[in-house]
């Protein structure tokens, strides 16, 4: 076999960075399957949220 082997966890990972894009307007990472975030960052004048 060629290369590392592929972990659970490494797989884990890369799907969650497929749910995960910069908000244009504060940076933080929103997570696209979250409503209450979209709609969040929607609002010119939010703040980021707090870390969960």
């Amino acid at each position: 076999m060629d290369g590392d082997p592929i972990t659970f966890r490494a797989l884990l990972e890369e799907d969650e960075a497929e749910h995960r894009a910069p908000c244009t307007r504060c940076g933080q990472l929103i997570d696209r399957r979250e409503l209450v975030e979209i709609f969040h960052h929607r609002l010119p004048e939010h703040q980021p949220l707090p870390a969960h």
